[in-house]
Protein backbone atom coordinates (compact mmCIF):
# COMPACT_ATOMS: atom_id res chain seq x y z
CA UNK A 1 0.00 0.00 0.00
CA UNK A 2 1.47 3.53 -1.04
CA UNK A 3 1.55 5.78 1.63
CA UNK A 4 -0.82 8.99 1.45
CA UNK A 5 1.13 12.63 1.51
CA UNK A 6 -0.66 14.56 3.87
CA UNK A 7 -1.29 18.77 3.67
CA UNK A 8 2.42 19.78 4.61
CA UNK A 9 4.11 16.85 3.47
CA UNK A 10 6.91 17.63 1.13
CA UNK A 11 6.16 18.95 -2.85
CA UNK A 12 2.38 17.48 -2.47
CA UNK A 13 1.80 19.60 0.77
CA UNK A 14 2.93 22.74 -0.66
CA UNK A 15 0.45 22.47 -4.11
CA UNK A 16 -2.56 21.53 -0.88
CA UNK A 17 -1.23 24.59 1.32
CA UNK A 18 -0.92 27.11 -1.94
CA UNK A 19 -4.23 26.14 -3.15
CA UNK A 20 -5.87 26.60 -0.20
CA UNK A 21 -3.59 29.52 0.74
CA UNK A 22 -4.80 30.87 -2.64
CA UNK A 23 -8.62 30.98 -2.12
CA UNK A 24 -7.97 32.60 1.39
CA UNK A 25 -10.93 32.79 3.79
CA UNK A 26 -13.29 32.02 0.47
CA UNK A 27 -14.35 33.02 -2.48
CA UNK A 28 -14.58 30.14 -4.95
CA UNK A 29 -13.18 29.86 -8.59
CA UNK A 30 -13.99 33.41 -9.04
CA UNK A 31 -10.89 34.51 -6.23
CA UNK A 32 -8.76 31.84 -7.49
CA UNK A 33 -8.78 33.13 -10.74
CA UNK A 34 -8.83 36.91 -10.00
CA UNK A 35 -5.46 35.72 -7.90
CA UNK A 36 -3.75 33.37 -11.18
CA UNK A 37 -4.53 37.02 -13.30
CA UNK A 38 -2.99 38.89 -10.88
CA UNK A 39 0.14 36.48 -10.61
CA UNK A 40 0.24 36.66 -14.54
CA UNK A 41 -1.62 33.57 -15.54
CA UNK A 42 -3.78 34.55 -18.75
CA UNK A 43 -7.29 33.71 -18.69
CA UNK A 44 -7.07 30.73 -21.64
CA UNK A 45 -4.44 29.08 -19.71
CA UNK A 46 -6.44 28.83 -16.02
CA UNK A 47 -8.44 25.76 -16.75
CA UNK A 48 -5.44 23.46 -18.26
CA UNK A 49 -3.78 24.60 -15.37
CA UNK A 50 -6.35 23.80 -12.82
CA UNK A 51 -6.67 20.62 -14.69
CA UNK A 52 -2.93 19.50 -14.56
CA UNK A 53 -2.79 20.91 -10.71
CA UNK A 54 -5.72 19.03 -9.55
CA UNK A 55 -4.56 15.61 -11.66
CA UNK A 56 -0.65 16.10 -9.83
CA UNK A 57 -2.21 16.87 -6.29
CA UNK A 58 -4.20 13.43 -6.67
CA UNK A 59 -1.53 11.75 -8.53
CA UNK A 60 0.69 12.68 -5.44
CA UNK A 61 -1.53 13.48 -2.66
CA UNK A 62 -4.39 10.86 -3.40
CA UNK A 63 -8.49 11.17 -4.20
CA UNK A 64 -8.79 11.11 -0.11
CA UNK A 65 -6.58 14.77 -0.04
CA UNK A 66 -8.15 16.04 -3.29
CA UNK A 67 -11.12 15.09 -2.89
CA UNK A 68 -12.16 17.44 0.00
CA UNK A 69 -10.25 20.13 -1.94
CA UNK A 70 -12.40 20.23 -4.45
CA UNK A 71 -15.41 20.03 -2.55
CA UNK A 72 -14.21 22.43 -0.82
CA UNK A 73 -13.90 25.09 -3.49
CA UNK A 74 -17.48 26.22 -5.09
CA UNK A 75 -18.00 26.01 -8.73
CA UNK A 76 -14.19 24.11 -9.10
CA UNK A 77 -15.09 20.87 -9.76
CA UNK A 78 -17.38 21.65 -13.38
CA UNK A 79 -13.83 23.20 -14.99
CA UNK A 80 -11.48 20.24 -13.62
Amino acid sequence: MTPRIRAGDGAAGGLVGGLMGMMGGGGGVMALGQKLMAAGVPMGQMQPLGRELFAYGRETAGEDVMGPIVGAIPGVSQFL
